[in-house]
Order: structure tokens, then C-alpha cells, then sequence
């Protein structure tokens, strides 16, 4: 959390219409609405998403905390298999190191 108010993801996209620019949409996100809102995805009661950046740093997580010291999380078996980006099999069991506990991890890119 900043020293202001809850942590924040800057996000932007570009507006266009008929293909021609004509702006930028941004919007700051709170980080534990984002971690919240990914659960919605959890495919059963117990499991959990969690979000990385291109390098590996946690966005968002069920742990809201956890998430806000945004942990280089670029060594965690699944977050490595997708920053690698190689071909394979798109899940991987894991110590989750939030957790401490094995876990079955999936990505997508």
C-alpha cells in the first residue's frame, strides 16, 4: 500500500475508430479488486489465480497481502514455464511458495 491509498495498476489501451486513433483510455486499478475478481476463475472452492507481470512480479493473488509486496515470483515453476515461453505441456506441479504446499499450476499467454 502507498503511503496514499491502496496499491494501484496503471493500465492503458489505445481508442480507436474506423481504425483511425483518437486517444488513450487509462484507469488505475486496485490491485486486491484484481486479485479478487481472479478467483472468479478458480475452477473449484480452494484453488486460486494469481497474476504476473512480463518479468515474473506478482500483480494479484488471493493473498492480498502478498500480492502488494509485488514478490519476484519469475522462479515459480509455472510463471517460469510461461515467461520461457516454450513449447510443452501448459501445467506443472509446484511448491507454492505462498503456501507452502504442492500445487497444481496452469498459464496461459
Amino acid at each position: 500500500m502507498s503511503a496514499t491509498g491502496p496499491a494501484l495498476l496503471p493500465i492503458a489501451t489505445p481508442v480507436t475508430i474506423e481504425g483511425a486513433f483518437r486517444g488513450v483510455l487509462v484507469a488505475n486499478l486496485r490491485i486486491s479488486t484484481l486479485g479478487e475478481a481472479l478467483q472468479a476463475f478458480a475452477p473449484t472452492p480452494g484453488q486460486g489465480v494469481f497474476l504476473v507481470d512480463a518479468t515474473g512480479r506478482l500483480l494479484a493473488h488471493p493473498n492480498g497481502t502478498l500480492a502488494q509486496e509485488r514478490p519476484d515470483w519469475s522462479k515459480v515453476p509455472p510463471v517460469a514455464l510461461a515467461l520461457a515461453a516454450k513449447p510443452g505441456t501448459p501445467y506443472v506441479e509446484y511448491l507454492d511458495p505462498a503456501s507452502g504446499v504442492n500445487a497444481l499450476g496452469a498459464f496461459t499467454r
